[in-house]
């Protein structure tokens, strides 16, 4: 609790006595109490207010991330659809075998 060991809270509860007195201590820790709890509320409360977004900011981002996901879906599709048209289609008949032949004369026309 706040790092104190027992003797250091056994220390303050006794200077306490000897300072508030007997018969106001009890009303003093209440109100002490009281004061730590009405603090901690307000911290929640800070910190609700500074880590969550603005009223509408949310609803704005998720339509940014739909429209972002929305965008990235049409790209992928429109890439499938390019490389669908980019395959070659089946060939109707076998290409044209070339003879030997014609690989002999062109070596010696270049020759």
């Amino acid at each position: 609790m706040f790092g104190l060991g027992f003797s250091e809270i056994l220390l303050i509860t006794a200077i306490a006595l000897i300072v508030i007195g007997p018969k106001k201590l009890p009303d003093v820790a209440r109100a002490l109490g009281r004061g730590f709890a009405e603090f901690k509320n307000a911290m929640g409360d800070i910190q609700r207010s500074v880590y969550s977004p603005p009223p509408g900011e949310s609803q704005y981002l998720e339509k940014l991330l739909k429209q972002r996901e929305d965008e990235r879906n049409l790209e992928t599709e429109k890439m499938y659809t390019e490389a669908d048209a980019a395959q070659p289609s089946e060939a109707k008949e076998p290409p044209e075998e070339e003879s030997p032949k014609d690989d002999e004369s062109a070596g010696k026309a270049e020759g």
